[in-house]
């Protein structure tokens, strides 16, 4: 049922960015913050996989651009998890934004 409401949300949020003029695509601090607080709340429900999939399919489908700031709230989710594997999931996040980081037009 989250799962189903969450993707319409993000559809809906994908159709309104579309709809924008393309010189004003830029996602606005309440996607973010909104993208923030569903990291944390998958987080609290100790659904911390689900977070990353969340924040993984979101940056394919460019509903949120690439951020720091989500890439600190997962990994900040991780952390504070249960999940045994959660030293890996951030390792392997670390990995994915240092890959990120060195495409052309990327500052560091």
């Amino acid at each position: 049922r989250v799962g189903k409401l969450l993707k319409e949300m993000r559809e809906k949020m994908q159709q309104e960015h579309d709809n924008r003029p393309a010189n004003s695509r830029r996602r606005s601090p309440m996607t973010r913050s909104l993208f923030s607080t569903i990291l944390e709340t998958y987080g609290k429900q100790g659904q911390i996989k689900y977070a990353g999939r969340f924040l993984e399919n979101a940056l394919k489908d460019g509903t949120v651009d690439s951020n720091n700031k989500l890439v600190n709230q997962l990994m900040n989710e991780y952390s504070k998890s249960d999940e045994p594997d959660a030293p890996e999931l951030c390792q392997k996040l670390l990995a994915e934004m240092e890959e990120v980081s060195k495409q052309p037009g990327r500052s560091e």
